[in-house]
């Protein structure tokens, strides 16, 4: 089973739309092997927002609980 990133829209959940270049240069969706793997990008994405706000690139963090992890049907 694969895993993805979703985000809450107002019109409800749905894929972050996150993407992975291939080595041969092909953007495709980011899926993660484990929940442990997507769990682990999520902890960095947030931990990169919170330097670009203390660096003042952005205004205000992301809220950890508009993000989930998903299985890929």
């Amino acid at each position: 089973m694969q895993y993805k990133i979703e985000v809450i829209y107002t019109s409800g959940w749905d894929d972050a739309c996150w993407t992975e270049e291939t080595t041969d240069g092909v953007t495709r969706p980011l899926r993660f092997e484990t929940v442990g793997s997507a769990q682990a990008a999520l902890d960095e994405f947030f931990a990169d927002v919170k330097d670009a706000v203390a660096a003042g690139n952005m205004d205000v963090e992301e809220n950890p609980n508009h993000y989930r992890i998903a299985a890929v049907k």
